[in-house]
């Protein structure tokens, strides 16, 4: 049942961005490791957070690839995202509601920090989807994983950024998706 529901996901969340990539062969590959990233996820966790979290990753496989295309993450993306987590902290509540303050406080704290950066330094040092994608994903996280995201993803960016970029700009975007479902996937 739950690899129907892989699939019934995959395509609806297709659905919804197909005016922005078309099916290819990379596409295909791209949704067969997510969904086997899914499967292994739902080994080791309870059911109702497999399906949270596979809804999580496919629109961030999506957000993915726009990202490295277009270099922008859709609003789609951060609503469908902070949503889903909402529900998976209510579900979780009375298990970690001191993660859910340490996190949203620790992401509003960073995200000042970086907006000020930006606006004393006159650069764009983050852009700003980033920062909402980074938000969104860290919000039921404790202080130290969203430190932990945080390094992770600067390393993820780093090597992604001397193998295929070489110059000022670049989509972040992918280091923040890999480093949270690394994180994610080691957590369980």
């Amino acid at each position: 049942m739950f690899y129907l529901f892989l699939m019934g996901c995959t395509y609806y969340s297709y659905n919804l961005y197909k005016k922005y990539f078309k099916i290819d062969f990379k596409c295909i590959v791209c949704y067969l490791i997510v969904n086997l990233i899914s499967i292994i996820y739902y080994k080791f966790n309870n059911k109702l957070d497999s399906v949270f979290f596979h809804i999580v990753i496919i629109h961030l496989l999506l957000s993915f690839i726009i990202d490295i295309k277009e270099m922008w993450i859709a609003d789609y993306t951060i609503i469908s995202v902070l949503i889903i987590n909402i529900i998976r902290t209510i579900f979780n509540f009375y298990y970690n509601h001191e993660t859910i303050y340490e996190g949203t406080i620790f992401m509003v704290l960073f995200i000042l920090i970086v907006l000020l950066s930006q606006l004393i330094l006159k650069k764009e040092l983050m852009g700003f989807g980033d920062l909402k994608l980074f938000f969104v994903l860290s919000f039921n996280y404790s202080f130290i994983n969203v430190i932990i995201l945080l390094i992770f993803s600067a390393l993820i960016g780093i090597i992604y950024y001397f193998i295929f970029f070489k110059k000022n700009e670049f989509p972040f975007g992918p280091a923040i998706i890999i480093a949270y479902i690394a994180i994610e996937i080691l957590k369980s």
